[in-house]
């Protein structure tokens, strides 16, 4: 107990530090305990275990570890958490949220470095959503990246915190200029949604996601298959890929529910 305290509060006043070395090579170390917590076997004989069965353990949120089983890539076994790991996981990713919003941007790249190897074993709230959201519109090019490649990855607990990530998302793809740019933003909120099944239907019926009149006509089916959709903005185009992650596009192709969102 003494011992780790200690170890704690020197790390503490690493990333405290003022000069921004010190606080960067806090993260990586922040972010190597993280990483170690998150993918350690629950297992007494997690030492003997081989690089490729480490590997093939992933976290789900709530404390609780899933592997696949030996020779199957379906089928897992889910374990508990020790609380230890749980703990390092959580007030490490605290951490590096904070220090995301670091005044050097290398700080901030470091940090959404080492939270993109753990962010989907976080259970994140509000705050560190809002964080993310701001990261991705950061005004260093590389930092805004590596905080659009950690939203991918994210687990929002509830479709109005995904709402924030995705309203921002749409927000930078409304404001690219390049093809390659929307192209890639389009990709990200695919991603975005993938990690979310269910969620599109549920922020439809809550208003959540702007769509235009005319794209919801644009979608639905016709004798000739469904209408092209081109003469649509960036920002529609990126609804449907994130509606298409998600799995519930389909909505879009039933009339009925289709009718329930065009007389909003």
């Amino acid at each position: 107990g003494v011992s780790r305290l200690l170890w704690a509060g020197a790390l503490r006043h690493a990333w405290e530090d003022e000069v921004s070395g010190v606080r960067r090579a806090a993260v990586k170390t922040l972010g190597s305990f993280a990483s170690s917590a998150s993918f350690s076997s629950p297992s007494p004989s997690s030492s003997s275990m081989d690089t490729a069965a480490a590997a093939s353990i992933a976290t789900t949120t709530r404390g609780l570890l899933k592997r696949n089983l030996p020779g199957s890539s379906s089928m897992t076994k889910v374990y508990a958490m020790a609380e230890v790991r749980v703990e390092i996981l959580k007030q490490g990713g605290s951490v590096m949220f904070d220090l995301a919003l670091d005044p050097s941007p290398q700080v901030r790249l470091e940090s959404l470095t080492e939270l993109h190897r753990v962010c989907s074993s976080l259970r994140l709230d509000r705050k560190q959503i809002e964080t993310l959201a701001l990261s991705m519109n950061d005004s260093n090019g590389a930092v805004s990246w590596q905080a659009r490649r950690v939203a991918t990855r994210a687990s929002c607990s509830s479709p109005t915190d995904l709402n924030i990530l995705a309203k921002m998302m749409l927000k930078i793809l409304s404001e690219t200029k390049s093809e390659e740019g929307s192209a890639t933003m389009i990709s990200l909120l695919h991603r975005l949604g993938k990690n979310h099944k269910g969620f599109g239907a549920a922020m439809l019926r809550k208003g959540m996601l702007e769509m235009s009149r005319r794209f919801l006509q644009e979608s639905q089916p016709s004798s000739g298959g469904r209408k092209p959709l081109h003469l649509l903005t960036l920002k529609d185009k990126g609804v449907q890929a994130f509606m298409e992650g998600t799995g519930d596009w389909d909505l879009l192709a039933n009339p009925h529910s289709a009718a329930s969102f065009l007389n909003r």
